[in-house]
């Protein structure tokens, strides 16, 4: 709706043809596990190590860009950063990962849903 290509909905819309028990196990693995580590790691380890031994400002950045390269979506390359930013706050904010793991989990648990619930374009094209 606003111009993004979601490039990994792409790749994952053979999803939409799985009986409601695979759509479950996708949503366990992708939108409650993969958040869960993926909050270890880079607000747990990476953030909290450069904002204790470089700084505020390249904690963020680093931590942020990383996350958003590491998910290879270039077209989708300034939401994901952002949303990165998001949790770095989050965490700095609260001194926990809940935060940021809980949103990291409903931003792909939606967007799971969104693709398996509903018809809506992929952005593909």
């Amino acid at each position: 709706a606003v111009g993004v290509r979601q490039t990994q909905l792409v790749d994952l819309q053979c999803v939409r043809e799985f009986p409601l028990p695979g759509f479950l196990a996708v949503v366990l693995a992708g939108g409650v596990l993969a958040p869960i580590a993926e909050e270890l790691y880079f607000r747990g380890f990476v953030f909290r190590t450069y904002l204790q031994t470089r700084g505020p400002l390249v904690a963020y950045g680093a931590t942020s860009l990383l996350f958003a390269v590491l998910h290879l979506n270039l077209p989708a390359l300034l939401p994901i950063l952002i949303l990165s930013l998001i949790f770095c706050y989050a965490y700095r904010r609260t001194g926990s990962i809940v935060p940021s793991v809980v949103g990291h989990a409903l931003n792909n648990s939606a967007a799971f849903c969104i693709l398996y619930f509903t018809n809506a374009p992929l952005g593909a094209g």
